[in-house]
């Protein structure tokens, strides 16, 4: 329990640290769960993350003040105020009862170190009240004015009903001991001279009037309700709270997109490191079809039948090149004969149209250049492909194949199982932080304490165990109680004191108004009852304003003495100096230490600063950054990608590409022997013999002439000569004939079976080389590419814009939330200007309403006290003139007469007889 004389300011720190702490406190202590509606987060490119924007939110961003129409008068008497006492709070005095009083000591955790002194902790009440007292002579010399001239106001007031009841204050009833001359009787009917006061005193009675209605308009000002207003900013605090959670969670939650996203991701790797498994096996079973349709022409025989047909080619070639040009040779024998015979037939009388010309008798083919096969037939007969079992390396092949890619699909499944796994733990472990982040919030802030289990003010001690949660509900609640009823109190004495000088204003007013009825033009002594009426209750009032004066100025100065202090400490705590709490909250050398720290952190080591925290929420920062909330958590610690889940993503990458260099091998497919010599094969080049070649030298015309028609022709002229006496060139023709005919038997058909042998022997080259050769070398172009393919470096190659991607992507999709989960977090989530405007209206609320009100309370009662003095002095001329006089003349006609009093009721009542009768007596 707080000593006694510490109590005040505790009371007061209390009142200031929970108003501070009241929006945080209403924190829900619910667990974190992601059930709301969230906008998707979608991919811009296949690196890249759009987030969605937060809710926009309509809290009021700014502070709600109006002083309305009495601004000016409100900033009139706190001039004064601030004239009377000029700067701020003595915190000289609060620093010296701090430190005398050993309160660091017992706040501060752990304690300063001069807390171990045995001297220390010593404390003189007597000095800090001096201290005080000091600081407030300027308002206690104000105070003591004011009750000054409330104690002359009452001394005035027993002065004048004294010399009122000798009859010496107001108009005087008694009779006149002088006798008016006629010009004197009429000089007293004017009524230039009662009207004249009388607007002088309508002018400062309505002066009056107008300061009692301030006075009234203040008073209600003030009377604001704190409980409700309290209530209000916890309501508007609660609305704050709710959406700060709705962004945090809308922002946190959105994880669940980027786990998708990336669950996503590792299923597309998945596919695609499926996809390559079936491509190399597509590729394998293509292979095997391949290779299993040309392998009965890859036998030993089929190989060594079509070496044969290269080497009976390549002889066939030879013989065609030989045959040929002998046959030229011949020919050109026999076109010297043909040409003889032609020039001798000539020259006779011979018909010789049936003698061929020699020019066509040459060789239409040409057989030197038919491919030449040599060095296939060569390379096909050192080739040992047709030793290979094709079908049972296809077996093997299969069956490895088959292991192979079991083996890596068990890896793949394994690894992105793992992967989602770490994907899934990262999840679990982020909202895990998340919830204990705000369970680290809420423990600090909770506000779970019933008010009727609420300690008393008193018993509510600032410390490390200290919850701000009971602060708020308790400390305010009880702290606010009392002031509560000071101001009820305060409230109804404002009204009895308005209603009081509106009292006052009345019955002036009344007087006037009944003296103004009455007046006629004649004189005092002939006043009618109506206008004496109205004289008296301005006496009346008079006497009242005295008594009402007193009361006013009494209650004015005690007013003034309550404002001033209370604007002072309102000033101190007015922004954007925030002095009370940098001078004393915030000032750490004051306390050994952070007494915020102490309390919201449970470490005096971390600062906490009020005053920084309301400068930066009216400068729109975040909650994070404003509360200085990293001393609670580092958000750029704790929401950072962990390496251990990007090496758990890459090192299960990393298996399973493992998995598909260790498992498919170049020779696992087909055997090492087995594609070198299917290589060997196509390296014959058997596919580049130039067939077609071959088809045309063989479907070209062997000779440029027919040897049949023209053998025919020329037997025919034999015939023709023989008939007639052409027998000598006969002859000559018969050997020609004989020539010709020794050339096709001898030349034309050997060259024929030839160009028959090797056209069947091409024509089976050219089934070979359509039906094996050409499949076999297509078959060898995709087992060299599929060898190479599932070598260490292409398989690297091919796998790592799949795997290593994917990887990146994921881990890319992670990093990119977390940072901007700490983006938002520390710029944009939960901006706490609507604190700083809960706190401001909390203040204009305190600070303005009801100080504004206090203090143009007793400013307008002063200067109703102070229109007292002319009203008083003015109702009590004004009455002389509206009250009716007796008059009684004395008549002294001769010294030696005695004096005769006359009773003028017993004259005519007419006013002139009586005084022409008066003069005459005389």
């Amino acid at each position: 329990m707080l000593p006694r004389t510490r109590r005040g300011f505790w009371s007061y720190s209390l009142f200031v640290i929970g108003i501070f702490c009241l929006v945080p406190c209403s924190l829900s202590q619910e667990q974190f769960e992601c059930l709301v509606a969230l906008d998707e987060v979608t991919l811009v490119t296949n690196d890249t993350l759009s987030f969605p924007v937060l809710p926009v939110r309509t809290l009021d961003c700014e502070p709600n003040y109006d002083p309305g129409f009495l601004e000016n008068w409100f900033a009139l008497a706190t001039s004064f105020a601030d004239l009377v006492r000029s700067g701020g709070l003595p915190y000289d005095v609060i620093a010296s009862y701090i430190s005398e009083s050993n309160l660091p000591c017992d706040v501060i955790d752990p304690p300063p170190p001069e807390c171990n002194d045995a001297d220390s902790g010593t404390f003189d009440f007597l000095e800090v009240l001096e201290d005080l007292l000091e600081w407030m002579m300027p308002i206690l010399a104000v105070v003591c004015v004011g009750g000054t001239l409330a104690v002359l106001f009452l001394l005035a007031g027993c002065v004048f009903c004294c010399c009122r009841c000798y009859g010496r204050c107001g108009a005087n009833t008694r009779s006149e001991k002088k006798v008016l001359s006629f010009e004197e009787e009429k000089l007293d009917r004017n009524v230039c001279k009662p009207i004249a006061l009388t607007c002088i005193l309508l002018l400062f009675t309505l002066a009056l009037l107008a300061g009692v209605l301030l006075a009234f308009f203040s008073n209600e000002k003030s009377y604001t309700v704190v409980s409700d207003v309290l209530n209000e900013t916890v309501v508007t605090g609660a609305e704050y709270v709710e959406e700060c959670v709705e962004d945090a969670d809308f922002l946190i939650c959105q994880f669940d997109d980027v786990a998708s996203l990336a669950v996503q991701e590792a299923n597309y790797m998945k596919e695609n490191l499926t996809t390559v498994t079936e491509d190399i096996v597509d590729l394998t079973t293509e292979v095997y079809g391949i290779l299993t349709q040309v392998s009965n022409g890859l036998t030993q025989e089929k190989i060594s039948n079509i070496t044969d047909i290269l080497f009976e080619i390549d002889v066939q070639s030879t013989e065609l090149q030989d045959r040929t040009d002998s046959l030229a040779e011949r020919l050109e024998n026999i076109r010297i004969d043909v040409d003889s015979l032609l020039s001798a037939c000539n020259s006779s009388e011979i018909d010789c149209s049936l003698i061929p010309d020699p020019n066509q008798l040459n060789v239409a083919a040409d057989f030197d250049e038919l491919p030449n096969v040599t060095q296939q037939q060569r390379d096909l007969q050192n080739t040992s492909v047709g030793s290979i079992n094709i079908t049972m390396e296809i077996e093997m092949g299969s069956e490895q194949i088959a292991e192979d890619t079991e083996r890596v699909l068990t890896a793949v499944n394994l690894g992105i199982g793992d992967v989602l796994l770490e994907i899934t733990t990262a999840r679990e472990e982020f909202y895990e932080t998340w919830d204990r982040i705000r369970s680290d919030i809420i423990k600090v802030l909770q506000n779970d304490q019933e008010l009727e289990d609420c300690p008393p003010l008193d018993e509510l001690t600032l410390g490390p165990d200290t919850n701000l949660g009971v602060i708020q509900q308790c400390g305010i609640a009880q702290a606010i109680e009392p002031i509560q009823e000071l101001n009820f109190i305060r409230y109804w004495c404002g009204i009895a004191a308005c209603g009081v000088a509106m009292v006052s204003v009345i019955l002036v007013l009344t007087g006037v108004l009944l003296g103004m009825i009455g007046l006629r033009r004649k004189s005092v002594y002939e006043r009618t009852m109506t206008s004496h009426c109205g004289g008296v209750i301005l006496l009346i009032a008079v006497g009242g304003m005295f008594l009402f004066g007193f009361l006013l100025l009494i209650l004015a100065s005690l007013s003034f003495f309550m404002g001033v202090g209370v604007l002072k400490s309102c000033q101190a705590m007015e922004g954007p100096s925030y002095e009370f709490f940098t001078e004393v909250v915030d000032n750490n050398e004051l306390w050994g230490g952070s007494l915020l720290g102490t309390l919201v952190f449970r470490d005096s080591s971390e600062v906490f600063a009020i005053s920084e925290a309301l400068r930066n929420c009216e400068a729109n920062q975040t909650l994070y950054t404003a509360l200085n909330l990293s001393n609670i958590v580092d958000v750029e610690v704790e929401f950072v990608i962990s390496q251990e889940f990007i090496n758990a993503v890459n090192g299960e990458v990393d298996n399973v590409t493992a998995a598909f260099i260790h498992s498919y091998q170049p020779n696992h497919f087909l055997s090492t022997i087995a594609q070198e010599e299917l290589m060997s094969f196509v390296d014959a080049n058997i596919d580049g013999i130039n067939t077609t070649a071959f088809h045309e030298a063989i479907n070209a015309s062997l000779l440029a002439f027919d040897i049949s028609s023209t053998i025919d022709n020329l037997v025919m002229l034999n015939e023709t000569l023989t008939m007639n006496e052409g027998r000598r060139l006969g002859r000559r023709l018969q050997d020609i004939i004989s020539e010709l005919i020794d050339v096709q038997d001898n030349y034309i058909l050997p060259i024929q079976r030839n160009l028959d042998q090797l056209e069947a022997d091409v024509d089976e080259l050219t089934a070979f080389i359509d039906n094996v050769v050409i499949d076999t070398s297509i078959a060898v172009d995709k087992i060299a590419f599929l060898s190479q393919m599932l070598t260490e470096e292409p398989l690297l190659h091919l796998l790592n814009p799949v795997t290593a991607g994917s990887a990146r992507r994921i881990i890319s999709y992670t990093r990119q939330f977390f940072r901007h989960t700490i983006s938002e977090i520390t710029e944009e989530v939960c901006d706490c200007r609507p604190l700083w405007v809960a706190y401001t209206d909390f203040y204009n609320t305190l600070c303005r309403d009801k100080l504004d009100g206090m203090n143009g309370f007793w400013w307008s009662i002063g200067y109703c006290a102070l229109f007292f003095v002319p009203v008083i002095v003015l109702s009590v001329l004004v009455s002389t003139v509206y009250m009716r006089k007796k008059r009684l003349i004395l008549f002294d006609c001769y010294t030696d007469f005695p004096r005769t009093s006359l009773n003028l009721s017993t004259f005519a009542k007419d006013e002139d007889k009586l005084i022409t009768s008066i003069l005459k007596h005389r």
